[in-house]
């Protein structure tokens, strides 16, 4: 006789699909390095028989495990993070994605690479915003992030080309920005209002067009795994421009 088959170990969780009537079962360590999820079928006898199955593991690439290779190396010189900013200062921060706030939980400020190659990611209070030149339907600020040894800057910002908007890595240097305006009266209504400080407002503005500004990367995590396997010594060749349409 058959021995019966137990039902797969740790389920995390399950749903039934309404339209399909399917029942979506999931399960995995704590460790979210072994997830599988797979659709059951019911038996008479009450056990779950898998029909399709799916093995999720985490991928490399992910900000997660930039952060563990940074730890990791001998020439890593970092701070511990700085408290998370208050419930108010987080109204007024654009820059809530995902592997920004990863690398703000795991260090304050933090050094990379040999003397002549340091990469320095500035403290979160010195992450100032600097305005950059709006497009015809988006406007925003870029976020200063990572000091280079030449002299120029990373900086995280958004960008609205042909496949739409996404996040992006630009270079700039000192020369391509100046203190902006302190004037504390909107340029748009005519209305007063509350000056913040350099993080939560720009203090600084690019003296280039938008389009002059070069993009070197998509993400914050594919320019630091970059970096890291080449031990800072970058070569920063344009993927493209700021669009200014």
């Amino acid at each position: 006789m058959e021995a019966p088959r137990k039902p797969p170990a740790k389920i995390e969780g399950r749903k039934r699909m309404q339209a399909s009537g399917l029942t979506v079962s999931w399960h995995g360590t704590r460790s979210r390095k072994d997830w599988m999820a797979y659709v059951e079928n019911g038996h008479e006898q009450g056990r779950l028989v898998p029909l399709a199955c799916w093995s999720v593991v985490e991928d490399r690439g992910t900000m997660r495990s930039v952060i563990e290779s940074i730890l990791q190396r001998a020439d890593a010189r970092y701070e511990s993070p700085e408290p998370r900013p208050t419930t108010e200062q987080a109204l007024y921060d654009s820059f809530d994605d995902v592997e920004l706030l990863e690398l703000r939980d795991a260090f304050g400020e933090l050094r990379l690479f040999e003397a002549e190659s340091e990469w320095r990611l500035r403290r979160l209070c010195e992450q100032v915003l600097i305005e950059v030149p709006p497009q015809r339907h988006y406007s925003g600020p870029a976020k200063r992030l990572i000091d280079l040894p030449d002299g120029s800057f990373l900086a995280y910002t958004g960008n609205r080309g042909s496949g739409g908007w996404s996040r992006c890595i630009v270079r700039m240097h000192e020369h391509d920005i100046e203190p902006a305006s302190e004037s504390s009266i909107d340029e748009v209504t005519g209305l007063s209002r509350v000056r913040r400080g350099p993080t939560q407002d720009p203090h600084f503005k690019t003296r280039v067009a938008r389009a002059e500004i070069p993009i070197v990367a998509h993400s914050l995590t594919e320019v630091l795994e970059r970096a890291l396997g080449c031990d800072g010594r970058l070569e920063f060749a344009p993927v493209g421009f700021l669009s200014s349409d």
